[in-house]
């Protein structure tokens, strides 16, 4: 079978959750293809890292701190983006985190960080970052959602089962009200990967 090649030349990429595990797979991913790439993090020093890293392999990368479950950090970041970009032909809604404890002594407030950082965070991204699309007439999104959105899973993680689920049903909600506007939006179902947030299932 032969290798399958995509170019993405002219294209900006953002990446959210793009400085470290998946996220920065998927950053190097689209700049190998020719992207422009833009990454999101919550943590300066691993931006600074993750920046470095694509830079080394010839990527053009722009890099912003954000907090994507906080709608104001959202708006301001991706007006930067714009600013510095023009555009944003490709979202991936990657960002999130999870939390592990049995469902009935799971921590209230853990509970709603994952919600706030899983669903709202990839609802707040869409809704700013699809404005822009919309109004182009064109792009593409991507919601990274996980198999234990469809069927919950053995690792007593609740809120990151029932943040994937409804990540997965924004999505066909955009996708229906998008589709005829020239946006497309998708999940990604993945089924592990091994990232800084699994360590929180040990803690």
């Amino acid at each position: 079978m032969g290798t399958v090649t995509f170019d993405f030349s002219g294209e900006v990429a953002l990446i959210t959750g793009g400085s470290r595990g998946l996220g920065l797979e998927i950053a190097q991913a689209f700049g190998d293809a020719g992207a422009t790439v833009v990454i999101t993090a919550r943590r300066e020093q691993w931006l600074n890292e993750a920046e470095q890293y694509l830079k080394g392999r010839g990527i053009t990368v722009y890099s912003f701190i954000c907090d994507v479950a906080n709608v104001s950090s959202v708006e301001q970041v991706v007006q930067q983006i714009l600013e510095a970009c023009g555009k944003v032909d490709v979202l991936v809604n990657n960002a999130g985190l999870t939390w592990g404890a049995p469902a009935e002594t799971m921590p209230l407030e853990r509970w709603r960080q994952v919600i706030d950082a899983n669903i709202s965070g990839t609802f707040f991204m869409s809704q700013v970052v699809g404005r822009s699309m919309l109004e182009r007439g064109r792009g593409a999104i991507v919601n990274v959602a996980s198999i234990a959105g469809m069927g919950g899973g053995q690792l007593q993680t609740v809120g990151y089962n029932t943040s994937k689920a409804a990540v997965i049903n924004l999505t066909r909600s955009l996708a229906i009200e998008w589709a005829g506007r020239g946006v497309r939006v998708k999940t990604h179902a993945r089924i592990w990967w091994f990232a800084h947030s699994q360590c929180l299932l040990a803690a």
